[in-house]
């Protein structure tokens, strides 16, 4: 009697048991597309300013802050760095052609000699303003703060501008210093703000002084120079430069001749309901047809006080998209150093070089670039969970890089649960995850097996995750 009424009773008990296992959602599957996309040719990163003629200069350089320089150029080791040339580098008060020598040997020379002395010899420059008595009104600032006009580079000194921007070139050469690998005309020339450098340029205009400038790079021996642009300061703005989606420009044979490289800010936040993320596409897929290079020369969150999690999750999914879905070859942060605020734009922060405040955002950087470095071959991942994209206007949570040495996924979980995830593709016997969440800064975990290309994972809520086969 006892036995037949537990008999009866057991089912009920395990009746639970079972239907929570039927319950449990099936992994999500995330498979590695074995057709290539593109390639990456580098990591890039703006180190700091090298104004010296600042209050307090010495603060926001890194002359003499040796353990804010190597954090950025040993440690961070990106491929490349951007630097700018100054406009008080020009001898305006002459306006006769002439440098200012020793203000650039104090800003620029300097930059290019510390970095060398890491090993750091690739780098890229910009410009944000042209020297004053090129422009109108004569400012180096984007508006004159005197009659709120916006400062513009006259037609007329557009050709004083090419053989200054030569003279500095061989003003490197004296020094033996190396020359950069690629300039861009003029940063962000859609704006013109108050409190900065800058300078407005027309599309005509900018296209214009692109292919003069190219003429006079050559003429003097610059050839290997490429010259990029327009590093329009959102997605929007840069498409414009070139003409639209359809990049119009590139059908003037001498523009097209003049043109290295396409580059543009990643500036744009919210596109996922508008066709700026579509478009630049377009222009990126009809550049590389073209045989030119994509450049996301520029990037960061400017936010007072970002929560540091948001950050690293917001930078992880931007780099996601400029990468599976924007296929650009070359991507680079701004900026790497400043003395005193928390501003997302920055990675390393503090007056005090012993104690350096060191974002989430570094460490994620330092990981990616360091296990999918320069060569490494983008791979697009297919996935069964729309929340963990792998090809998105707005986001991307995961993207595989290939190089010769190892296969690399970034994932991003940028929701309140746990994902249990089955990853397809995978190269190798064994696999090490390193993770970022709100305590962890890629600490390495675990290493798993990988069998028959599979391996099941599991990613926390709000990470960030970097697997290395």
């Amino acid at each position: 009697m006892i036995r037949s009424a537990l008999l009866r009773f057991l089912p009920l008990i395990f009746l639970p048991l079972v239907g929570c296992a039927a319950s449990k959602p099936a992994p999500a599957v995330l498979t590695i597309s074995p057709n290539p996309q593109q390639t990456i040719m580098g990591w890039g990163i703006y180190p700091c300013t090298i104004q010296n003629a600042r209050a307090n200069s010495e603060l926001y350089t890194l002359w003499k802050r040796p353990n804010a320089a190597r954090l950025i150029w040993r440690d961070l080791n990106p491929t490349y760095w951007r630097s700018e040339i100054l406009p008080a580098s020009y001898n305006a008060k002459r306006d006769d052609g002439s440098l200012d020598a020793k203000y650039l040997d104090e800003s620029l020379v300097r930059q290019i000699e510390l970095a060398r002395s890491f090993g750091k010899t690739y780098y890229m420059l910009s410009v944000w303003s042209p020297p004053a008595p090129f422009k109108s009104p004569p400012t180096t600032l984007g508006t004159d703060p005197k009659t709120k006009r916006t400062a513009v580079l006259r037609p007329e000194r557009e050709g004083d501008y090419c053989r200054y921007i030569v003279r500095v070139l061989k003003h490197l050469q004296t020094k033996r210093l190396p020359l950069p690998f690629a300039l861009g005309v003029q940063n962000e020339p859609n704006y013109a703000p108050e409190l900065w450098n800058g300078t407005r340029l027309s599309p005509a205009q900018w296209r214009r002084l692109t292919i003069e400038m190219r003429a006079v790079l050559d003429k003097n021996g610059f050839k290997n120079i490429q010259l990029i642009g327009p590093e329009g300061g959102s997605y929007r703005d840069s498409v414009e430069f070139v003409g639209g989606t359809n990049a119009p420009a590139l059908n003037d044979p001498r523009f097209a001749q003049a043109l290295g490289g396409f580059a543009f800010h990643g500036y744009t936040v919210l596109s996922k309901h508008q066709p700026d993320s579509d478009n630049l596409r377009e222009v990126a897929l009809k550049m590389h047809n073209a045989g030119k290079p994509v450049w996301q020369s520029e990037w960061s969150i400017p936010s007072d006080k970002p929560d540091p999690l948001d950050h690293v999750l917001q930078t992880a999914q931007r780099l996601g998209r400029e990468t599976a879905f924007i296929p650009c070859n070359y991507w680079s942060w701004w900026q790497g150093y400043y003395p005193r605020h928390p501003k997302g734009e920055v990675l390393i922060t503090g007056k005090d070089d012993g104690n350096l405040h060191i974002s989430k955002t570094y460490y994620f950087l330092q990981c990616l670039w360091k296990n999918a470095p320069a060569g490494s071959i983008v791979h697009r991942v297919e996935s069964s969970d729309k929340q963990l994209s792998g090809f998105d206007a707005e986001r991307v949570q995961c993207v595989a890089f290939e190089s010769a040495r190892r296969q690399t996924m970034m994932l991003v979980n940028p929701t309140n649960a746990v994902k249990t995830i089955q990853l397809r593709g995978l190269k190798g016997a064994m696999t090490t995850p390193y993770l970022t969440d709100k305590t962890r800064d890629m600490v390495r975990q675990t290493p798993f097996a990988i069998a028959d290309g599979a391996a099941n994972w599991t990613l926390p809520p709000r990470s960030v995750c970097v697997i290395v086969s």
